[in-house]
């Protein structure tokens, strides 16, 4: 029993009883004691609860008497990767001091014999953690008995050399950072594989590999890894996990395969464009070997969006490259939606799209797209923009799309200002959208463009604000801010005309202070056919327009005419 209170157990499990040990001539020298192999039942809490509450001086000692030690399997808890792992970094610091020492002895031993020292050897070649389907105890685990505040993993004196380690796999934050603290050696670390999620561990003691062949450490972005490989010795690199990255200068020519992950939440853009070329540039590069496998995989098979921009906007160089081209085109089946946001200087010089990207363009497909959204500069959404010529290059990014790019299963469209109604008039023109059912803009529009689009697609009779599901081939509205201030003005002058009229009031749907300016602008006397014509708001979006023969006067939220009586 140890002064804390600790106890320890050996517990045998072969079912055999010891042998009769002998004679002490005949006795397994200290050295030896590795080649005893017990199990430790990890479902068992009196053993659970003995390497929870084991000092590290005890762990260390453990380690000595380990020199033949060959392989080590943590079972941890579930959720509880970090389970005892300073217990198992202390135990291997203390067989690293064991085999220094048997070296040195041996060392001694055959100078006195005048022979040529031996080559330092290990024995330890792979380290493992894993979660333990045995364990019955759900998230009890964290409620873990602490050790005292003196009892802390200390590293050893000089660092650990593990010459034989070739393998650590299941590795996790906080075992990154102990090794990382303990400073092992491992030269002949050849595979590397884990999950260091929540944030980016040095994870230092790759670079003391001298062979490493196969590096999985999850997503990191391009920096990280720049950072991580930087320095370390890449000459027997042949794969990489979910790399996004280039590599660093090392030395690097033996690639074999690099897995890309693209994030479900990316929107595919001049800027992926710019990855893959450097990706490109990579498989050029002479780190890779010529047979070597590049794949670009999105996350569950979807990313969030495809920019249409990037056929303009990417030098066309860029999209000279059939992998580039290939892996765009695999990305596009996997986008939700479709975007096409032009810069002001794309409008100001427009250049036809290149030879690259045209051919780019009449391969696009979308199956998965729901919805495409056309948005312009601000300059563009002026109601008196004069929109481009039909034959103007503006128009060839999607003039050059295939009429089977976009799925029957699009039924959302969202354009802004007049190009972008323009823009949706030409593609449902084109039969590149066929079952449009829901129009949604976040800008005010004049009417006609709304009109001219709706006529265009068929619908033009079946808009007039019901719910789709009303009746059969109508198209849904929920939300679209129209300028139709100059149709109000031209229905209330042609109404004002009957007969026998008086007052004439029209109830309208929207933003008070936007109509307002409108009519005035309209209507600068304040006056149509002899009748005063005021604004009046009921609420922030609900306007009474009101013709009246007779002097009015309103409290407020009103629009005063300039010849007001």
């Amino acid at each position: 029993m140890a002064e804390d209170g600790a106890t320890f157990r050996l517990v045998y499990v072969s079912g055999k009883q010891p042998t009769n040990q002998g004679p002490a001539a005949l006795r397994m020298s200290r050295e030896e004691l590795s080649h005893l192999f017990g199990h430790m039942q990890l479902s068992k809490p009196s053993i659970r609860h003995m390497w929870e509450r084991m000092p590290l001086a005890v762990a260390f000692e453990w380690g000595t008497r380990m020199p033949h030690l060959k392989t080590m399997v943590i079972l941890h808890p579930p959720f509880h990767d970090g389970w005892c792992c300073d217990v198992m970094v202390t135990m291997v610091d203390g067989h690293a001091k064991s085999r220094s020492e048997l070296h040195e002895a041996k060392r001694r031993e055959a100078e006195r014999g005048g022979r040529q020292p031996p080559k330092e050897e290990g024995t330890l070649e792979s380290i493992s953690f894993t979660p333990s389907k045995s364990f019955r105890g759900g998230r009890s685990a964290n409620r873990l008995p602490s050790r005292a505040a003196a009892n802390t993993s200390v590293p050893s004196s000089p660092p650990p050399l593990l010459h034989s380690l070739t393998t650590l796999s299941g590795l996790r934050p906080h075992v990154c950072d102990l090794i990382d603290n303990h400073k092992w050696q491992m030269p002949s670390l050849r595979h590397v594989r884990g999950h260091p999620i929540g944030r980016v561990f040095p994870c230092g003691f790759i670079k003391t590999s001298h062979c490493l062949e196969s590096l999985d450490l999850g997503i990191f972005g391009p920096r990280d890894w720049l950072a991580l490989l930087k320095g370390g010795r890449l000459a027997h690199l042949k794969h990489i996990g979910t790399v996004l990255a280039t590599l660093a200068s090392g030395g690097c020519k033996s690639l074999e395969s690099v897995s890309f992950i693209v994030k479900s939440s990316v929107i595919v853009s001049p800027e992926m464009v710019g990855v893959l070329t450097a990706i490109d540039g990579l498989r050029t590069s002479g780190a890779a070997s010529p047979t070597a496998s590049f794949t670009v995989a999105a996350i569950h098979q979807r990313v969030s969006g495809f920019s249409l921009s990037l056929l303009h906007e990417c030098p066309a160089p860029s999209l000279s490259s059939p992998f580039v081209r290939e892996t765009l085109c695999y990305l596009a089946t996997t986008a939700g939606s479709i975007t096409w946001h032009s810069s002001e200087a794309y409008f100001t010089a427009p250049v036809e799209i290149s030879d690259d990207a045209k051919e780019l363009a009449a391969k696009l497909r979308f199956p998965q797209a729901s919805s495409i959204s056309v948005a312009t500069p601000t300059t563009t959404l002026d109601t008196y923009f004069t929109l481009p010529a039909a034959s103007s290059p503006v128009w060839s990014p999607i003039t050059h799309l295939s009429a089977e790019a976009f799925p029957d299963t699009l039924t959302d469209l969202n354009p802004t200002g007049p190009f972008g109604h323009a823009a949706a008039r030409q593609l449902v023109a084109t039969g590149n959208i066929k079952n449009v059912r829901t129009l949604y803009s976040e800008r005010v529009v004049p009417a006609s463009d709304v009109l001219g689009l709706l006529r265009a697609m068929g619908g033009a009779s079946e808009s007039d604000g019901r719910r789709g599901d009303d009746r059969e081939g109508g198209r849904e509205l929920p939300y679209y801010q129209v300028n139709a201030a100059s149709f109000v003005h031209r229905s209330l002058a042609s109404c004002l005309n009957l007969r026998g009229l008086h007052e004439l009031t029209i109830q309208i749907f929207g933003n008070e202070e936007h109509f307002a300016e409108q009519m005035e602008a309209l209507c600068p006397s304040g006056t149509v056919s002899g009748f005063r014509i005021s604004v009046n708001r009921l609420s922030p979006h609900h306007v009474f327009l009101t013709g009246h023969r007779k002097p009015m006067s309103y409290s407020r939220g009103d629009w005063v005419s300039k010849e007001a009586a």
